[in-house]
């Protein structure tokens, strides 16, 4: 438990995300050519848990500390690459981190999502028979309260605009840093690093320095200079256009065709192009974790193995979402929709695009959302 997370970039989350999604993009360009295996391995990226699996069989200081025990099963733990009961209590939707992460952001932001019975849940743990960590029947109702607040933190915190806002500033900005060949997360490039222990330099301020020096660069382009600049000044991008939907899932995406395009049109336009960033997502109340999934559970056993079960009483155990008493069954019909436009230029031109944007929110006939969203 206290080191499945080891392997995580410098910014968590956002920097892996962006981190493959460039890598992603340039496999896609070589995909019609032969390359070799180095030229390969430029364009892989790996995932926190394989690169936290490299740190522990690979760090000399750790590896002194766990000389008396069997780090393969420690790394094949948290990387599910080893099949034992413990996996689902370090990597699942009822997991040690996730029962303390909620706790966390509930006293860092006030919030109080936190309150849920964790000692509850914890007492009515199960093994079925398979082998699967589960829920008695008792704790439904606390799992579901436990899957609502989570759901709760994340569209109040998470999908906040400010918070939004930042981590797509911040990705923006790594993926101008990887394409200058400031930064370099590729597969090749981090298994050096961890082994020249160099991976410990590697914290939040490092990853800020290296944007820092990436803004001095004569080939930083104008919008990342600019996004760069509020980030080190923690200066929240302004949300021009805001919309937010909860509709049921046969419906989202029929309603986020427009919504997508809008949003292309106004990436399309060259002065919003150096001055706006967009977002929009599809949330689920069922989505609150990477590994969840619809009613309808995906055939992936792994995956399905991830949600949480409820026992039967007879030995075994389904996911809770199937349960006619779960609310999470009923919610995760429905789906929530945001679309979002972000200013990140210069303050000069904030008049212009903000007439710009809603001048292409109206060609759209998107007076309804304007209603319903928030400007600012």
């Amino acid at each position: 438990m206290l080191l499945h997370d080891i392997g995580h970039y410098p910014m968590s989350h956002a920097t892996e995300h962006a981190a493959k999604e460039f890598y992603k993009a340039r496999t896609i360009k070589l995909s019609d050519k032969t390359v070799d295996i180095d030229d390969a391995e430029s364009v892989e990226c790996i995932d926190h848990e394989q690169a936290g699996k490299r740190v522990v069989l690979n760090d000399r200081e750790l590896r002194s500390i766990l000389e008396d025990y069997d780090v393969n099963k420690v790394v094949g733990t948290f990387t599910r690459e080893q099949d034992t009961p413990l996996n689902n209590l370090i990597s699942s939707e009822l997991d040690a981190d996730r029962l303390d992460y909620l706790k966390r952001s509930s006293q860092a932001t006030g919030l109080p999502y936190g309150n849920y019975d964790r000692d509850y849940l914890i007492e009515h743990l199960e093994v079925d028979k398979s082998g699967k960590v589960c829920l008695n029947k008792k704790a439904l109702r606390a799992a579901d309260h436990f899957l609502m607040c989570r759901s709760f933190d994340y569209l109040q915190t998470i999908f906040h605009k400010a918070v939004v806002g930042f981590e797509q500033m911040l990705q923006h900005c790594i993926v101008e840093g990887l394409k200058a060949n400031q930064l370099n997360f590729s597969k090749t490039f981090i298994e050096r690093a961890i082994e020249s222990s160099e991976w410990h330099s590697w914290d939040d301020m490092w990853l800020i320095n290296q944007l820092k020096v990436l803004q001095g660069r004569s080939d930083c382009t104008s919008i990342a200079d600019q996004m760069i600049t509020r980030l080190v000044s923690r200066k929240p991008a302004p949300c021009l256009w805001n919309f937010e939907s909860l509709s049921l899932k046969t419906n989202v995406e029929a309603l986020r065709a427009p919504i997508r395009r809008f949003l292309d049109d106004c990436k399309d336009d060259a002065f919003l192009a150096e001055n706006i960033i967009t977002w929009d997502k599809k949330f689920s109340p069922t989505d609150v974790s990477p590994s969840s999934r619809a009613i309808n559970v995906s055939e992936n056993v792994e995956e399905e193995n991830k949600l949480i079960h409820i026992s039967d009483g007879k030995g075994g155990s389904s996911p809770l979402i199937q349960h006619d008493q779960s609310l999470l069954k009923v919610l995760g019909e429905r789906a929530y929709l945001f679309g979002r436009v972000y200013f990140v230029g210069a303050e000069c031109n904030l008049t212009k695009v903000r007439q710009k944007v809603a001048v292409i929110a109206n060609s759209h006939n998107f007076d309804y959302c304007l209603q319903k969203g928030k400007r600012q």
